[in-house]
């Protein structure tokens, strides 16, 4: 245990507590820690960078109702989208990005994958060369 690499003798109890959580809370798993309160939901790893952005977007569910949106966290798999309707999980979606001075991008094929009260979470799917090239270009004229 750490406490015995201690040199000069008794540090008081306060120490030997504290040792005592570090060596406890480094025990527990990740599920484990995330259970007790510890963690922050787990998010997995994304493979592209998320942009911080604010774009005007119209968006459609069904392919005949528009609706208004603003899209945040932009990156080439997908974005955060702020609406004033609700939309559940796994509805499919398309939706147009309009950045300001810049050209549009059209997303045909996009999934919700999580939503909470006004804002929900889409991954692109299949989005054509022409279309990626356009959102590729979006991303890397942005500042870091």
């Amino acid at each position: 245990m750490l406490e015995s690499r201690i040199v000069g003798g008794d540090h008081g109890g306060n120490f030997l507590r504290l040792i005592s959580l570090f060596d406890h809370r480094f025990r527990l798993t990740k599920k484990e820690r995330y259970e007790a309160g510890a963690l922050e939901p787990m998010v997995k790893h994304r493979k592209h960078r998320r942009y911080p952005v604010r774009f005007k977007s119209i968006f459609s569910t069904d392919g005949v109702h528009i609706e208004d949106g603003v899209v945040t966290d932009l990156s080439l798999e997908g974005c955060r989208l702020t609406s004033a309707i609700h939309v559940p999980p796994d509805i499919p979606i398309e939706i147009h990005i309009r950045p300001d001075q810049h050209v549009p991008v059209y997303v045909s094929s996009a999934v919700v994958r999580w939503e909470r009260d006004s804002v929900f979470g889409l991954e692109f799917k299949d989005l054509p060369a022409l279309e990626s090239a356009t959102l590729t270009r979006l991303l890397w004229s942005l500042p870091s």
